[in-house]
């Protein structure tokens, strides 16, 4: 009786220590994924961090290549306004040398129809309105040509200053073209990459969420196989 009692007590024994043992894994499998929980947990959250600061960083890239876009068509209507201001200029300039050679030329014809008069007899009243009329006409004649020789100076200067102008608009809006279309490509790049890094970290996201409910599975299955164990404990 007391040898069966003995071999009863035995195999309790034995069995607590399977249950201990059993319940030791368990416990040290529940404490490993409730570490990788955690882990997974702070990863998520993370990756949820850093797509939000990327969500932001794309919305300020679009708008700078919104600002660059309007600066950029800015500076083209400004150059076309100063190409249309310089042709208007070249046109006005083109007229006042046509009409001051049409004033010359006049003069030129008034003058020799007056030196044609010479041949009036020199004491006739003729004869002497036109030698006055010829000397005023001498006098118009060699005023109007100063006055077109200060003019084309003038004129010259200016067109040199237009072009000047015209040069430097050329080259300034050239420069800030280049210099926009660059930085626009540059964030167009940078929106790509910026985009791109949102799909990954999408992904990942995906990922870990799926890890996390696996995860959660894991643990509650853990905790119902422990409880059993301690049931029958």
């Amino acid at each position: 009786m007391e040898r069966e009692d003995y071999q009863i007590a035995k195999k309790k024994i034995i069995k607590t220590n399977d249950l201990l043992d059993m319940y030791q894994v368990k416990i040290d499998k529940l404490n490993k994924a409730s570490q990788a929980f955690k882990q997974l947990k702070t990863k998520y959250q993370s990756a949820c961090q850093e797509a939000e600061r990327l969500k932001l960083d794309n919305e300020q890239l679009k708008n700078s290549i919104n600002k660059y876009k309007t600066d950029l068509e800015q500076t083209s209507n400004n150059f076309a306004q100063l190409q249309c201001e310089y042709r208007s200029l070249e046109a006005k300039y083109e007229q006042i040398m046509i009409d001051s050679q049409m004033t010359i030329t006049e003069l030129e014809e008034k003058v020799k129809q007056h030196l044609s008069n010479k041949n009036m007899a020199p004491s006739s009243p003729g004869k002497k309105n036109a030698d006055d009329r010829l000397r005023e006409l001498k006098r118009s004649y060699s005023e109007l040509k100063e006055a077109e020789h200060r003019k084309a100076v003038e004129n010259k200067s200016l067109l040199k200053e237009i072009n000047q102008l015209k040069n430097a608009a050329a080259k300034e809006a050239e420069k800030i073209i280049i210099k926009d279309c660059k930085e626009i490509n540059d964030l167009k790049d940078q929106l790509q990459k910026a985009n791109a890094t949102i799909q990954e970290q999408n992904r990942l996201n995906s990922i870990e969420k799926s890890h996390k409910e696996d995860s959660e599975t894991e643990v509650a299955t853990l905790k119902s196989e422990i409880s059993v164990l301690e049931g029958k404990y």
